[in-house]
């Protein structure tokens, strides 16, 4: 035993002391030479790879190894990639389209110190924001892998407040029950705030802001938009809730074009007419086993959820300046593993001017406003890290009611 201890003391000691040189390779050949020299056994040579090669991996799984800076273990790196088939159809064409796509996405986030974060993350897609889906097209050609993100992000000395720059996830920054105005695959580009705490017990409060750049026009006033966002957060028990004001300040916009448009809002020109400040109204309440538990777990949370919005400039614009989408979801909380599920359902309506078409949900034609529309989404854990996604659109245009599109798309989703 004291063999065994002596000999674990001294290849730790050589792999912290040269540990960016060491490696699986050099262990080996050190405890061949104590097993030739007779210090050690074969088999207690072998408990000995096994016990360092614990030992080191628990020390860089809870970054408390003296060999390699903090920073470098506390790098996670996560992604996933989504196999879709994709089935659409308007009635106004004589033939509904058949596509295969697939998505991959990579992204490597590290902790230079506990209150300082960066990341990079890779994506599959084009220029497009809103889509990172790569068709199966053009005789096996080779797809761009374009940047996805690329933040720093720091939660400064005031508890509860963190800030952000660079291209983002805007999750933990603008809070929205629905995808009626946002896109979930567009990431913006600039600064934004966020700042959560308790009001009373089981209610939280916070708020979200920011600027965002919209486009770099050389010898023009760039457009850029600035919003800011306050809400409320309850949970107690099985119930609870949030709920969300937000004021959209897009600057420079009015008498301009945004790039990636949908083509749906008003222009005269080529140009638009508002600069779409708007105010919105978000708020989702759920219960955890509302009817004393259903079957496979149908009332594990059942949810309800609306979003409204409105835009505010009325100058030259007087009509279809309003949305809003509701809906509910019943399932387990959260679609992690074998036998996990939940369903959801969204109604929607997006007037023609009631906000910036560069930005809805790309599969409710195209992103266009102007638009109505029923999904109804199925989403099922097959395995640890694997899951199934089921889903169907209806659509039409406010403007054209008999014309409806009907997309559906199935999903298999691999996580890491």
């Amino acid at each position: 035993m004291r063999k065994i201890l002596f000999s674990l003391l001294a290849i730790a000691g050589i792999l912290l002391a040269n540990a960016p040189f060491s490696h699986a390779g050099e262990v080996d050949v050190l405890l061949q030479v104590l097993v030739d020299k007779g210090i050690l056994s074969s088999s207690e040579a072998a408990k000995i790879k096994t016990e360092t090669e614990h030992y080191v991996a628990d020390e860089l799984k809870t970054a408390s190894s003296y060999a390699v800076p903090k920073w470098v273990q506390s790098i996670k790196m996560k992604g996933d990639v989504r196999t879709r088939y994709q089935y659409e159809k308007r009635e106004s064409s004589t033939s509904p389209r058949h596509r295969g796509r697939v998505r991959a996405r990579l992204g490597i986030i590290g902790n230079m110190t506990p209150d300082i974060e960066a990341g990079v993350g890779l994506a599959s897609g084009s220029a497009d924001p809103r889509s990172t889906n790569q068709t199966f097209e053009d005789t096996f050609d080779t797809p761009d892998i374009r940047l996805d993100y690329a933040y720093g992000q720091w939660k400064t000395p005031l508890k509860g407040l963190k800030v952000i720059g660079g291209k983002f996830v805007r999750g933990d920054y603008l809070w929205a029950p629905t995808d009626l105005l946002w896109d979930g695959d567009i990431n913006p580009e600039g600064g934004s705030f966020n700042y959560k705490t308790s009001l009373l017990d089981g209610i939280d409060f916070w708020t979200n802001g920011g600027v965002w750049v919209l486009d770099e026009i050389s010898g023009e006033r760039d457009p850029f938009m600035k919003y800011i966002q306050g809400g409320l957060g309850y949970k107690e028990g099985g119930l609870d809730g949030k709920f969300a004001v937000t004021y959209y300040d897009p600057v420079n916009v009015k008498d301009g074009a945004l790039d990636n448009s949908a083509s749906s809002n008003t222009k005269a020109g080529g140009r638009l007419l508002s600069n779409y400040r708007a105010v919105a109204f978000g708020t989702e309440v759920g219960y955890a086993e509302l009817f004393g538990g259903l079957p496979f777990n149908i009332d594990e949370r059942i949810a309800v959820f609306g979003e409204y919005v409105k835009n505010t400039d009325d100058e030259d614009i007087k009509d279809d300046l309003s949305g809003h989408a509701f809906g509910f979801l019943f399932g387990h909380k959260k679609v992690a593993g074998p036998k996990t599920w939940q369903f959801k359902y969204i109604k929607a309506k997006l007037g023609r001017d009631a906000w910036l078409d560069t930005f809805p949900d790309s599969d409710r034609w195209g992103g266009a406003t102007d638009i109505e529309s029923h999904e109804g989404i199925l989403e099922i854990g097959l395995t640890k890290n694997v899951n199934l996604g089921l889903d169907y659109y209806k659509t039409w245009r406010a403007s054209n009611p008999d014309n409806k599109e009907r997309l559906f798309q199935a999903d298999i989703v691999f996580k890491f």
